[in-house]
């Protein structure tokens, strides 16, 4: 199904020196032949239900003489304004060619649009994207992740000097040396024998 409109470029149609050949009656025959072609299958050939039409039909859909139409329709073949194909359909050489390359460049859309994935819903697997990858990063199963490595602690200090057989734990504080401690019971056994020594001393005579 063509569309309800066709490309028309004013400046063109006004420039075209074929058409500024011929004369006004024949370019107003000719504008009227671009709209049946435009709504003609194949598009841009001048046919009716898929039959080309002839003067006489021509004549009737716009309403000129039949003898004007053909006298017409000889000016625009001599100027080169209007082609005539191998079957004998007249045709727009403009329009045809717009047609194919319009027809090309949706076949090329078309064939991008259907490279592109879906994104994948209610998988577990990373959606996709416009340009085919996924959007999150997923781990190869060839490279395991990397764990890294323990960080060694340093030994723990040593409160003692080497050699020393005193242990501690953590948190020990070094003890000074102990002092020897003189017995009670020895202070008390040197004092009575000194007392006894002093009471001999005063009994002599």
């Amino acid at each position: 199904m063509s569309l309800p409109w066709f490309k028309f470029q004013p400046a063109a149609w006004r420039g075209d020196q074929a058409l500024r050949a011929v004369s006004l009656t024949a370019r107003g025959l000719w504008i009227e032949c671009l709209c049946i072609m435009h709504e003609a299958k194949p598009y841009g050939h001048l046919v009716l239900n898929g039959k080309p039409i002839d003067a006489a039909t021509l004549a009737r859909m716009t309403g000129v003489p039949v003898d004007d139409v053909r006298a017409l329709l000889a000016e625009l073949r001599q100027a080169g304004v209007l082609s005539v194909a191998s079957t004998g359909v007249i045709l727009s050489r403009r329009m045809v060619k717009d047609h194919e390359r319009a027809n090309l460049g949706r076949r090329s859309a078309n064939r991008r649009w259907a490279q592109v994935p879906e994104p994948t819903a209610q998988s577990g697997e990373p959606n996709g994207s416009g340009n085919g990858l996924p959007n999150a990063e997923t781990q190869d199963s060839r490279f395991p992740p990397k764990t890294p490595a323990a960080t060694p602690r340093p030994p723990a200090a040593t409160l003692h000097p080497p050699g020393d057989t005193l242990s501690s734990g953590p948190g020990d504080t070094p003890s000074a040396p102990a002092r020897p401690r003189a017995s009670r019971r020895g202070k008390g056994a040197s004092a009575l024998l000194e007392q006894a020594r002093r009471m001999q001393a005063e009994a002599a005579p």
